[in-house]
């Protein structure tokens, strides 16, 4: 397996994974074994006190978090379930490429939209362009200079529905004589949350999977 160093027994690992209502669930467990370049048995998950018993053939997003590594992102697909003496596992197949990244929690999809943006040292809205979207943050690009750590709102539409969702800004890079600011979110409430993993993860198939329109 490429990059296989960053994989190992133990690891704790999150999976993005839809259920049968299409919302997003994020399923905490632990890396049993890796099998081989392609395989791993994970432990079955638990959720709400409860053996999650999830599908097979289900292709998921996965994240693990490593000290001294960062983040490690791959899809992977649910093949079979396996009891290890005592311990219920799930055996998965890696379907993508194994990525990393230095802090970056949540896959971050591209996308090149016009939103607006409340200031408060503005009257009026600000006309912005998105660049990329994750479950924590966006990136944004406009001619107007904007002060760090100042508090915006951004109005984004997801999936048919308008959201307006606070924000700081903690990034400011010049490019090409405008700006681009990275803007953190805040106080979200578990919808909103689901609302945008959703989104993100939506996108991210999609783009994967040729739709040059999602």
């Amino acid at each position: 397996m490429k990059n296989k160093r960053y994989i190992d027994i133990g690891d704790n690992i999150e999976i993005i994974y839809f259920n049968k209502n299409e919302e997003p669930m994020i399923l905490e467990t632990a890396i049993y074994d890796v099998v081989d370049s392609e395989h791993l048995l994970i432990n079955n998950p638990i959720h709400e006190g409860h053996l999650y018993f999830l599908p097979m053939n289900k292709e998921v997003s996965v994240t693990v978090k490593k000290e001294n590594v960062g983040i490690v992102n791959f899809d992977m697909v649910f093949l079979e379930r396996e009891k290890k003496s005592s311990v219920y596992t799930v055996k998965c197949k890696i379907v993508s490429e194994i990525k990393k990244h230095q802090r970056r929690r949540y896959y971050r999809v591209k996308t090149y939209e016009d939103i607006k943006l409340s200031y408060l040292e503005e009257e009026e809205d600000i006309s912005v362009n998105l660049l990329n979207i994750s479950g924590v943050g966006i990136l944004i690009s406009t001619q107007k200079e904007l002060e760090l750590n100042s508090v915006v709102y951004a109005n984004i539409e997801f999936l048919g529905e308008d959201f307006i969702i606070p924000g700081k800004i903690i990034r400011k890079l010049e490019v090409d004589n405008k700006f681009e600011y990275g803007i953190e979110f805040e106080n979200l409430n578990n919808k909103d949350i689901k609302t945008i993993l959703s989104y993100v993860f939506k996108k991210q198939l999609a783009n994967k999977n040729g739709d040059l329109n999602a």
